[in-house]
């Protein structure tokens, strides 16, 4: 070949390849322009008294405040009522801190919410009454927002550690705390926040589920809700990975304020407490990082292990009942007396 085609024969492979990349590149922009009119579409025509997006907050939604809600349960349709105060959660006015009642600050999804109990009987509320009625004028606000997971709930403290001034830290974490949120549509910036072409990974998963057989398929790279909790948990996964830096900007937010923290791992009641359990990797996980974290962890498993746990669920609905929460509470109220030395409460052991 002379050197005039050889030079040719490279010019034309070089304008080959520049317009295959420009013509990728060109539909991928115009794919993620389609997704993100998608989600505006959807985001307008989203209509719930449950939920309110927030546009441009990583909180992505917040519950109403104020608000007279229906908590429905999952399985039926019933529905059990809550009341939210002036910032959006299920807990009492409260008001300016008195610097004379400890005040503690429980994060949480619908597990810590109380989803499907009655006003009163989540388990911060539960913990609160338990130490005023053995002496001490703790307050212990329920900060729960159902739907909401680790990376949430990190921003959430971040916005209110210096309005409330709590003297301590609770996390309540559940089984699908790693999993992105689902109650709202989600901004394409987060399902794709690890994706480096989203036409792609949408085309793998069309591949997959459809040409491969394989109906649950998702792509590892982009963030998804998915009923498997603990693929969440794998090494590579982007979700665990996620939660793990959660817990760690909680940690850290802790320290600068001088706050203790503590975590509450929260079983998932829908599941036999026995051998048969499927979520012990997640316990597992996250008991190891909080010790690594060097804050204190409470693996709230072996409380109820070996029992029904039937009898501690919402029938038709598997969210923690009044029963659960009471242990739940009561569990808190004692690692509230121990970690801010409560010892009116301590004496009396609630």
């Amino acid at each position: 070949m002379t050197n005039e085609r050889k030079g040719g024969w490279l010019a034309g492979t070089a304008l080959a390849a520049v317009s295959v990349v420009v013509s990728f590149v060109t539909c991928e922009l115009i794919y993620r322009a389609y997704v993100n009119r998608q989600y505006q579409w959807s985001v307008d025509s989203f209509r719930s008294e449950s939920w309110r997006i927030v546009p441009g907050s990583p909180l992505i939604f917040r519950l109403p405040a104020n608000h007279d809600g229906k908590a429905r349960l999952l399985l039926v349709d019933e529905y059990v009522p809550y009341r939210t105060n002036a910032d959006g959660f299920r807990d009492p006015e409260r008001g300016k801190k008195d610097a004379a009642v400890p005040r503690v600050l429980v994060l949480g999804d619908s597990y810590t919410f109380g989803w499907g109990v009655a006003d009163g009987e989540p388990y911060p509320q539960r913990a609160e009454a338990l130490l005023r009625s053995h002496g001490a004028a703790a307050e212990v606000l329920n900060a729960g927002v159902p739907g909401y997971n680790t990376e949430q709930e990190s921003f959430l403290l971040a916005e209110l550690m210096p309005e409330y001034k709590p003297d301590m830290v609770v996390v309540g974490y559940a089984m699908n705390d790693a999993e992105p949120q689902g109650n709202v549509p989600q901004p394409p910036a987060v399902t794709y926040r690890y994706a480096w072409a989203w036409m792609w990974e949408d085309c793998r998963e069309l591949i997959m589920r459809n040409l491969a057989g394989q109906r649950s398929w998702s792509s590892p790279a982009k963030l998804a809700p998915g009923s498997d909790y603990v693929l969440g948990f794998a090494p590579d996964s982007h979700k665990w990975r996620e939660s793990k830096a959660a817990l760690e900007d909680i940690a850290a937010a802790c320290r600068r304020a001088r706050v203790p923290l503590l975590v509450l791992i929260l079983p998932d009641f829908t599941r036999r407490f026995d051998s048969s359990y499927p979520h012990g990797m997640i316990h597992g996980c996250v008991s190891r990082w909080c010790h690594e974290l060097g804050n204190e962890v409470v693996d709230l498993m072996p409380t109820f292990a070996g029992q029904d746990h039937r009898s501690f669920m919402i029938s038709m609905d598997g969210h923690p009942n009044t029963g659960a929460h009471e242990i739940i509470g009561r569990v808190l109220a004692l690692r509230i007396v121990a970690a801010l030395h409560l010892t009116a409460a301590a004496s009396a052991r609630p």
